[in-house]
């Protein structure tokens, strides 16, 4: 019975001790796809036409939104990150006299859960998740109009983060946190899709590998 009463006297302290945190942040970050720098390559040699062509493949940026229970220096955490960006290329068809534009727009969104352990102005933290990115050809400025998505990546994968804390509100609203991350792919991109579509022989499906820095603001008491 003494047992018993210690246990739910330390469940109550612990469940009173700990605090929910919301963390909302922006994000670039940079990620390694060898596949679709191979893509904008062959779409630039194969239009001869561009003025402007297709860059590499490699940033984006976007939201980060986290909730945490904090309970002493441990935080088990639930998070949803959403970044995206354009690609953009223009030129005149032969024939055609007026200016085509158009973009390669890519996504991604990805969904996850972890743990975190924060203390003073450092933290380390780590999850798995879920990803989608979603890559599509656009072009309706000009003579054609070209809406297609040609390829989606999606899968398991893991992250690793570490918490810098710069400076801690006094008054315990909002602090500032500095947070350099990695996302490691459980297997590999699968380009069958973008092969096809974009009619090349071999596109390497190499894993989807992101590195990137989250700037937040979390609320709550450090």
């Amino acid at each position: 019975m003494r047992g018993l009463l210690l246990f739910l006297f330390l469940a109550i302290y612990k469940i009173s001790s700990a605090q929910l945190l919301i963390d909302v942040g922006y994000t670039p970050s940079y990620f390694t796809l060898d596949g679709m720098d191979a893509i904008s390559s062959d779409f630039n040699t194969s239009n001869p036409w561009l003025t402007d062509g297709l860059n590499e493949f490699h940033f984006l940026h976007g939201v980060h939104m986290r909730i945490k229970h904090q309970i002493d220096e441990i935080s088990p955490w639930i998070e949803v990150n959403y970044q995206l960006n354009s690609n953009k290329y223009e030129g005149t068809r032969p024939g055609e006299t007026t200016l085509s534009k158009g973009q390669v727009r890519s996504s991604l969104s990805s969904y996850l859960g972890g743990l975190e352990w924060e203390k003073d102005f450092f933290g380390i933290g780590g999850g798995v998740g879920y990803q989608r990115a979603n890559f599509r050809l656009k072009e309706d400025d000009g003579p054609m109009n070209i809406d297609d998505k040609f390829l989606e990546l999606s899968g398991v994968f893991a992250t690793f983060y570490l918490s810098f804390l710069p400076a801690i509100d006094e008054d315990n609203i909002s602090n500032l946190v500095i947070q350099p991350f990695v996302n490691i792919p459980f297997q590999a991109s699968d380009f069958q899709a973008a092969q096809e579509y974009f009619q090349l022989d071999d596109l390497d499906g190499e894993r989807f590998w992101q590195i990137g820095i989250r700037l937040i603001l979390s609320n709550g008491q450090r």
